[in-house]
């Protein structure tokens, strides 16, 4: 058989003939796994036309993935990413240093089934299944490989092993009020049960968001932050009467609470500990999966509360969605004010806290 090699000195020819050669070798007699071509190809194609294609390292892809994540995902979010990234190049050892088409099904199985010896829950596996997989379709839609092999593993069943938040009672929120009085918590707790919003927004909250003299908070919450939509939320009477004895910063992006400002950890364990001291006792249930204890009632459980709290009073679904900002629809501009005022009704039939009690 008879090949050009497209050279002109001879002996880069017969260089390149005899590697021809071996790799027809190789292939008839089958050693040629996919990691094996990919380096041949490269090979050829860097001494030919000095071009070099080889497949990023692990290590190398992943730190690239995550880069071209950044401007898409929230902060919380690309932490999430990087934590769950991290984990897998640990147990991948020195495999993190190879070539990217050298992770195999089993890579994957072995980090979910590590994961499951931890106890972490079937829900925070699935996650990191999820981001493993869209790394790795990134790289092969790039053309770095021919298949994702994270989709070869399965996701574990949904529901085993979720705890499902309860809300909050009203005697418990009012002993919450009372142990966290005179601390940034107090307030934290106030936002979290009349706007629903999560722990990170609630701590994060900056002036800026907050109009006292439209009574509004205008916010785009981290989960999705690169959606771009902003939440709109009526103040009520009690929460305004709390914003008004605070000292309102000169700067708007002075925090609203600045001893929880910026702290994303621990914030859930101190949250506990107020709960405990309240009196309120968080059950731990474990899943039948095996996954570690975990508590129905945590700073979550406002976000519950307040939906509930609001069904109970007759508030629609449709309304309350855009409370909690669980719709992904836009609202029409030309509503926005008589929108506004409807929520700031719905808003108002959220009994006081201290007046729940009787």
């Amino acid at each position: 058989m008879r090949r050009s090699t497209k050279q002109i000195s001879r002996a880069k020819a017969l260089d390149i003939a005899h590697r021809f050669e071996l790799e027809e070798k190789d292939a008839r007699d089958h050693k040629m796994d996919e990691s094996w071509r990919r380096y041949l190809a490269n090979d050829f194609t860097r001494r030919i036309l000095g071009i070099d294609s080889q497949t990023p390292t692990c290590k190398k892809w992943f730190k690239q993935w995550l880069e071209g994540k950044k401007l898409a995902l929230g902060d919380t979010t690309y932490v999430r990413y990087e934590f769950c990234l991290k984990n897998f190049q640990e147990l991948l050892g020195n495999m993190a240093e190879k070539p990217l088409d050298c992770i195999t099904p089993q890579h994957i199985i072995d980090y979910r089934d590590k994961l499951v010896r931890q106890a972490k829950r079937s829900a925070t596996i699935n996650m990191d299944l999820k981001i493993i997989r869209s790394a790795l379709g990134k790289a092969q839609n790039i053309g770095y490989i021919s298949r994702n092999p994270a989709l070869a593993v399965d996701l574990l069943p949904r529901g085993l092993d979720a705890t499902g938040r309860q809300p909050f009672t009203a005697e418990q929120l009012s002993a919450l009020l009372k142990e966290a009085k005179d601390t940034d918590w107090y307030g934290a707790i106030l936002v979290g049960y009349y706007t629903a919003l999560r722990l990170s927004d609630v701590t994060n909250l900056q002036w800026k968001s907050v109009d006292l003299e439209k009574k509004i908070i205008s916010l785009t919450p981290t989960k999705t932050r690169k959606h771009g939509k902003v939440v709109t939320i009526p103040i009520s009477d009690q929460l305004y009467a709390w914003f008004k004895t605070q000292p309102v910063g000169i700067n708007g992006k002075m925090p609203v609470f600045p001893t929880l400002f910026g702290r994303t950890r621990h914030l859930s364990y101190r949250f506990a500990i107020i709960m405990e001291r309240a009196g309120i006792k968080r059950e731990m249930i474990k899943s039948s999966t095996g996954a570690r204890a975990t508590s129905p009632l945590s700073f979550h459980s406002l976000r519950h509360t307040a939906t509930s709290v609001m069904a109970n009073a007759g508030v629609s679904p449709e309304l309350r969605m855009k409370v909690t900002g669980h719709s992904t629809l836009k609202v029409h501009e030309g509503y926005t004010h008589l929108e506004t005022e409807t929520l700031r009704e719905a808003v108002d039939k959220m009994p006081k806290i201290e007046e729940c009690v009787s």
